[in-house]
């Protein structure tokens, strides 16, 4: 006897449950009810499953009527248990960027799997992880144009509070440390990273839930020690100093009053 493995079963109930709901009835409270009570003992990677493979489910599941259930799933599929809702993104869209930014990590090497597509969903989905990952494959292939770049920060920014900002911080810490043919560029990236550090300490005390969950279990005095805000200013100042006065020496006139 053939017996069909039960998240695979589960998932098609989910199929043909939406596929042969009427459009007009997408929003009806009692399907929606109906709906909740089959995915309640779905497992979370199955219905990532489900929403990437079905436009109707995903539409469906996206729907607020479902914000407090994916809140609780977000808390369990959290790497430590302790997601959080955050202000700026769903809990649905943080569970399927940490979903395929786990396929796209912890997978065993397989010709079979494009895992520049996991990555670039996991970006889609404003994973900030994964946003690091591809600012360091673009520097390390010297990939660093402001067009490239740009999009990348502003998805960090404007879906993770001050870990983003944090994140944007360090970008152009890192492009102005390591530009050597472009002084005056190299200034206004080191004056951007000092900008957003100032950002992401004001942002700070509203960022409880964002901190969570980047950063995990870890205590925000242990992240911090990247540098301080106010350490990591002063470094980044004393850079921006040292190559004025090596511009002043090699272009006397531009600092002549």
């Amino acid at each position: 006897m053939f017996f069909e493995d039960p998240e695979k079963l589960q998932a098609s109930k989910i199929h043909y449950f939406l596929d042969h709901l009427p459009d007009e009835k997408m929003n009806d409270q009692t399907q929606l009810a109906e709906l909740k009570n089959l995915i309640r003992d779905t497992s979370t990677e199955t219905l990532c499953n489900v929403i990437i493979n079905n436009p109707k489910v995903r539409l469906c599941l996206s729907d607020e009527y479902f914000t407090i259930f994916w809140n609780d799933r977000w808390k369990d599929f959290h790497q430590d248990n302790m997601g959080q809702p955050q202000e700026l993104i769903s809990s649905l869209h943080l569970i399927l960027g940490h979903y395929f930014y786990c396929l796209y990590t912890q997978k065993p090497e397989n010709e079979n799997v494009d895992y520049e597509f996991l990555l670039e969903k996991a970006i889609e989905y404003n994973n900030i992880h994964a946003i690091t990952l591809k600012f360091i494959d673009l520097f390390q292939a010297g990939k660093t144009d402001e067009d490239v770049i740009t999009p990348l920060i502003s998805r960090a920014t404007d879906s993770h509070k001050m870990p983003g900002h944090l994140l944007a911080a360090r970008i152009y810490m890192t492009l102005g440390i390591t530009l050597h043919d472009n002084s005056e560029k190299k200034v206004d990236y080191l004056q951007r990273a000092i900008d957003y550090i100032n950002k992401a300490k004001e942002l700070l005390p509203d960022s409880t839930a964002e901190i969570a969950n980047v950063y995990g279990k870890l205590d925000w005095k242990e992240v911090e020690d990247f540098s301080s805000f106010k350490h990591a200013i002063k470094k980044i100042e004393r850079l921006i100093k040292i190559e004025i006065k090596t511009q002043a020496k090699q272009d006397p006139t531009r600092f002549t009053p």
